[in-house]
């Protein structure tokens, strides 16, 4: 029970330091490093961090045009 307490709390850290990444919040923006904690935190299961990675790909954030 202990194991998922934390594993649920550093998925919720890992998307919350994407999202500050992202946007710039306390650090310089690098949209770079945040899909890279996006991409971490979807491959242990976090849904928003998925939702939070197909808003960049939509919004033509990284891709090339």
């Amino acid at each position: 029970m202990r194991v998922v307490r934390i594993l649920s709390l550093s998925l919720a850290c890992m998307l919350m330091l994407a999202l500050a990444l992202r946007d710039g919040i306390g650090c310089k923006a690098s949209p770079a490093v945040a899909l890279r904690y996006f991409r971490e935190a979807i491959k242990l299961g976090n849904s928003d961090a998925m939702y939070e990675m197909g808003l960049l790909y939509a919004n033509g954030v990284l891709v090339k045009k």
